[in-house]
């Protein structure tokens, strides 16, 4: 039945979103596919990137309903004219991953351990990734562990999946991955180096990279972090081997290089 709602024309996005505020957003796309499926995984116990599910959820979900259902039932009896209507910041509580980071609905630590878990969405996942690296690249002072988990992710992401790395320019979000570089912040400088290092491979970063200041901020990143002198000079030799003009002008005596 909910799965015939979701798919309804007129009604379907709003018992969806009523129903994310109760389930994890892998079980709508689940009843879509198949209500069946979708069963199976509430009734099982799953730990992968995009969900963690246990006996603990199944019960907090449960007793919600069960909960909420009662209430309901006795604000009848008192007023056979109520109706019932979800707070606007109702959600159920997941007390078992609260302390689990999540971006675009994919829990880090476990997909940092299997980049390899097909997911449903990648391209909005990464999308998730670098809005949230943006916020961390802006800050003078991020959150270090933070900010190398999400790093560590979009890395293994665009690994995985090299294409996706063709959609990062026009999201908007590459000048602020280079200046990031120059950093003085070393973990920043870090996590904007690791970044750039492995979308160098994309042409079509490159080509992006050529029409902005990308030599000057690596330059000054290696003074920052001269441990990362082998990696940024291995991002340099992918992206001159794009033989870009633009970009091998700016090696020139003014960046020392």
């Amino acid at each position: 039945m909910l799965a015939k709602m979701i798919s309804d024309k007129l009604l379907g996005r709003k018992v969806l979103i009523i129903l994310s505020k109760f389930l994890p957003p892998l079980f709508m796309d689940a009843m879509r596919d198949s209500p069946d499926a979708a069963v199976s995984i509430f009734e099982s116990t799953q730990e992968n990137p995009e969900l963690i599910w246990n006996d603990a959820a199944r019960e907090s979900a449960c007793s919600c309903v069960r909960n909420m259902t009662k209430q309901f039932f006795t604000d009848q009896q008192n007023n056979p004219d109520v109706c019932w209507k979800l707070p606007d910041d109702f959600s159920v509580s997941y007390d078992h991953v609260e302390d689990e980071l999540s971006v675009g609905g994919v829990f880090l630590r476990i997909f940092i351990a299997q980049p390899g878990w097909v997911l449903r969405r990648p391209k909005e996942f990464l999308i998730a990734l670098l809005e949230k690296l943006t916020k961390l690249l802006a800050k003078s002072e991020s959150d270090g562990e933070t900010l190398e988990t999400v790093t560590t992710a979009t890395v293994e992401l665009l690994l995985a999946q090299p294409q996706l790395a063709d959609h990062v320019p026009p999201l908007g979000h590459l000048p602020h991955l280079l200046q990031a570089l120059a950093h003085q912040n070393a973990a920043i400088c870090k996590s904007s180096m690791r970044l750039v290092h492995v979308i160098a491979s994309s042409e079509v970063c490159v080509r992006a990279m050529a029409g902005l200041e990308t030599v000057g901020p690596l330059r000054e990143g290696i003074k920052v972090r001269p441990d990362m002198a082998g990696l940024a000079c291995e991002t340099l030799n992918r992206m001159f081997q794009r033989d870009q003009p633009e970009l091998l002008a700016q090696c020139d005596w003014k960046v020392g290089i």
